[in-house]
């Protein structure tokens, strides 16, 4: 049943929608409502392909030991005729195997279902579903359109072949209620290590290390600094009318895993903790002590999406930059550029 659900979502999808789960690619500028409506449909058809590949791995395996079992007794019995039954399995296993690589092209990266569809939650709770939010996407599969550095290193006299991909998932920005932007950039350090052991046998282990960009920008009309010391991993700014907090930090998994969301807004806490509300301000901002304070952004819409943080770091290079800026590129959105501000 999940294959052919997984087919039939697929032809209601919008072309749009097939444009993306074909390549997996989005850079433009959308209202969180349009992010999450555009976006949903595409991330339920991929949980709805995962199931149908693993249907369809089942029956692909049963089908083999099919034609195998067809083909023993065949001979055994001396019967010829019954190998007309193991044809036919074989042209029901290619059909199989036909389907399968479909569903295998579409797939998406994890990072959408796990990651970036929980991130628009929050960014609707504390943007407002209006905000726009600026983003700039690529949930292909790193192992498949990525040139990895290849390294070899010795340990305890064997060689370990490494390599190592690095893949840029996520570029966003949106304007807070609070009127704070924040940017943020995910992006992994995704190391593949081949090597034999000492047994003679050859092992193969991954390791990720996610890496995490985060520029919040507060206003000084709304917040205040608090008396907390300002984290090694965090960069500093007292700007006119403005707070300006850098953080970059890493997690590291032993295994090829997605960034969980509660490690991101725990950062994205950490920044807010650093600020106190103005007393008798109009904007209603989110106490620092809130689990996911005010919590989703990135930057103003009417500026470079991630001027400060991600391009004079020379994280990504003039493509990538003047990928994300073209406004117009993409799914076409609401034309409401208006700011929100918190009611309290």
């Amino acid at each position: 049943m999940s294959i052919s659900k997984a087919k039939q979502f697929y032809q209601e999808l919008t072309p749009q929608q097939k444009h993306f789960v074909d390549n997996k690619v989005i850079n433009t500028t959308l209202s969180v409502k349009h992010w999450l409506g555009f976006l949903s449909k595409a991330s339920a058809y991929d949980d709805y392909s995962d199931k149908a590949r693993q249907t369809l791995s089942i029956r692909m395996a049963l089908v083999v030991v099919g034609i195998i079992g067809l083909v023993i007794l065949a001979f055994g019995m001396a019967n010829y005729y019954l190998l007309a039954l193991p044809v036919i399995l074989g042209i029901v296993l290619f059909n199989m195997a036909q389907t399968r690589s479909q569903f295998a092209r579409r797939d998406i990266n994890n990072y959408l279902r796990l990651f970036f569809m929980p991130f628009l939650e929050v960014v609707r709770q504390k943007a407002g579903e209006e905000a726009k939010l600026s983003a700039s996407l690529d949930f292909r599969d790193p192992f498949k359109v990525l040139k990895p550095t290849k390294q070899e290193v010795n340990v305890q006299g064997r060689k370990r072949y490494i390599n190592i991909y690095e893949p840029k998932m996520i570029i966003a920005g949106v304007t807070l209620l609070d009127n704070s932007y924040l940017e943020t950039v995910v992006m992994d350090e995704i190391k593949k290590v081949n090597y034999t052991n000492p047994r003679g046998k050859s092992k193969s282990k991954t390791k990720t290390v996610h890496r995490i960009f985060i520029r919040l920008t507060a206003s000084k009309n709304v917040y205040t600094r608090n008396d907390s010391s300002i984290p090694p991993h965090v960069e500093f700014t007292d700007q006119a009318d403005s707070y300006s907090f850098k953080l970059k930090e890493k997690k590291k998994e032993d295994t090829y895993g997605v960034l969980k969301p509660r490690e991101f807004f725990t950062e994205l806490a950490l920044l807010y903790g650093l600020l106190q509300p103005l007393h008798g301000a109009a904007a209603g901002s989110p106490a620092p002590t809130e689990p996911i304070p005010g919590a989703s952004g990135m930057t103003d819409t009417g500026s470079g999406i991630t001027e400060a943080l991600v391009w004079n770091d020379l994280l990504f290079n003039n493509y990538d930059y003047d990928s994300v800026s073209r406004r117009g590129s993409g799914v076409p959105g609401s034309d409401n550029e208006s700011r929100n501000i918190f009611d309290s």
